[in-house]
């Protein structure tokens, strides 16, 4: 929409177009101060790295979700948040590398923290006693499998 077509659009239109454009500055400043923010002591150079680091172990582990989602009766999701964690067995991840390891295939506008808290209580009802999910408050998970 150029400034013509809003010009000359009815008000409702406007504040529509007004509407949409503020949540998407404030979902903009949410990711610039959730970047500029270096979390853990890594500077923002390593946490980029990181994260790149994740992404790609993520994308190797599609037949460990398949395997999760047969053995739970698990989303993609859940058990893709699952299966990036127990590559990690007890070491913590931030949500920032949980958010990029779930949602690597899909561009643009990834989802609050807050849908990683509900992935999570999800998977602890699938899981049971099998799997011990952590929580470390304030900066994310940890996962390992219990003994039999």
């Amino acid at each position: 929409m150029n400034v013509q077509d809003v010009l000359d659009s009815d008000p409702g239109a406007i504040a529509a177009e007004l509407t949409r454009l503020v949540g998407y500055v404030a979902r903009l400043e949410r990711r610039v101060k959730a970047v500029s923010q270096p979390r853990n002591g890594m500077t923002l150079q390593e946490e980029v790295e990181h994260l790149r680091f994740c992404l790609e172990e993520m994308k190797g582990q599609e037949a460990t979700v398949e395997g999760l989602q047969d053995e739970f009766g698990m989303t993609k999701h859940e058990a893709r948040l699952l299966a990036f964690l127990l590559e990690h067995p007890g070491r913590p991840k931030s949500y920032e590398a949980i958010t990029a390891a779930m949602y690597f295939d899909q561009a643009g506008d990834w989802p609050d923290e807050k849908i990683i808290k509900v992935w999570a209580c999800k998977v602890r009802k699938k899981v049971g006693r099998k799997i011990y999910l952590e929580t470390i408050w304030g900066r994310g998970y940890l996962a390992r499998r219990r003994m039999a």
